[in-house]
């Protein structure tokens, strides 16, 4: 059982961030990717809905009571997160953070979830190098961007809603990350090669064949075998994944921070796990039906 604090829908306040733990193939891999426990954000727009970036693009519809009721189904536990200061969000505050988001919604940006994770994995190296892991994300991926190379991540979509809202003095709003030390996270022992293909052809329209294909391209000679033998760790000694990707995440340790105008965060590198471990944020609990 959570040790948790509970929180009821009726708990929750315009702007607050909701953590999801999402179940699923990829959030497997984004958040054994992230070390976290969150795959995916997003943020109580008004009473009773949700505003967020996900497959579908940027929404602002999205009914807050069907997720909660979601909660065990699609979702392991959502966790609930609320500015620190100022609290409350003043009325002009909050309208000018709502505002902010609003003017992303016209960006024509939209978020799938293998994006998410191959800009995790690609752009703050978490992936092992040289692996068919990574050569099969990279495939997938490679064929996404094509479709459209514009695409906002969740957590990128609401740091720049929070960094951006108009407020006096500027600025009010605006997350302050900093990297944080997390424990290795190993990777999940139930991934499901073919669950993951599945999202992924739901996710970007692909043809079956034309998927399983691109699978057997990126698995090279060693074919299904060595390619679900890789993504287990059982090839090869699981202790040699490990330890490939320890390499990589130190070699990334300053990823997230990397210089934009004067060293300030990189937007498109923020992950759900950075929300929890901001100060911006003050943790309420879990979110309960």
């Amino acid at each position: 059982m959570s040790t948790k604090p509970m929180v009821s829908m009726s708990d929750l306040r315009p702007g607050d961030l909701l953590l999801h733990a999402s179940k699923g193939e990829i959030s497997k891999l984004i958040m054994w990717a992230s070390d976290s426990d969150y795959s995916h954000i997003a943020m109580v727009f008004e009473p009773g809905l949700i505003a967020e970036a996900r497959s579908a693009g940027v929404l602002f519809a999205e009914r807050l009571d069907a997720r909660v009721q979601n909660i065990g189904k699609a979702f392991h536990f959502i966790d609930v997160l609320r500015p620190r200061q100022p609290d409350p969000l003043p009325a002009d505050v909050l309208q000018a953070l709502q505002e902010s988001a609003r003017r992303l919604e016209d960006a024509h940006f939209a978020l799938n979830q293998m994006l998410e994770l191959g800009l995790i994995c690609a752009l703050r190296n978490k992936m092992p190098g040289g692996t068919l892991v990574q050569r099969l994300v990279g495939s997938l991926l490679a064929r996404l961007v094509r479709q459209d190379p514009t695409r906002l991540v969740c957590s990128e979509f609401l740091y720049l809603a929070y960094r951006d809202a108009q407020t006096e003095p500027p600025g009010l709003l605006a997350p302050r990350f900093e990297h944080v030390a997390r424990p290795d996270r190993p990777f999940p022992a139930d991934f499901d090669l073919w669950e993951l293909l599945r999202e992924y052809q739901k996710a970007s329209g692909a043809e079956p064949e034309g998927v399983v294909q691109e699978m057997l391209a990126a698995a090279g000679t060693g074919g299904l075998g060595a390619l679900a033998s890789s993504l287990t760790g059982a090839q090869g000694g699981s202790a040699g994944l490990q330890s490939l990707v320890v390499q990589a995440r130190q070699k990334s340790v300053a990823g997230l921070f990397l210089p934009v105008g004067g060293g300030a965060v990189n937007p498109e590198l923020t992950l759900p796990q950075d929300f929890a471990d901001s100060a911006s944020f003050t943790f309420l609990g879990t979110l309960v039906p």
